[in-house]
């Protein structure tokens, strides 16, 4: 099983970088909305780690990185 998330042009290149790898794609399944609910679900909780464990100066790029709701790995989706 393979994921990844990416702009919908790069695929077919990944695709065909995979089978020259070696691997034989059996199935493909868009799971985007699958993933943009698991982020909301998920936003709460993220944010408290966030605030409790990530120096404060590196919160914004955590926060970022983390696909919180409204952030730019989440828009993208």
């Amino acid at each position: 099983m393979y994921t990844d998330f990416m702009r919908p042009a790069i695929i077919p290149e990944r695709e065909a970088d995979l089978i020259k790898a070696g691997f034989k794609i059996l199935k493909k399944e868009d799971i985007t909305i699958n993933v943009l609910q698991s982020l909301k679900l998920d936003d709460k909780r993220k944010i408290s780690f966030i605030e409790k464990n990530v120096f404060f100066a590196l919160r914004p790029l955590a926060k970022k990185f983390g696909g919180l709701l409204g952030s730019n790995i989440h828009k993208e989706f």
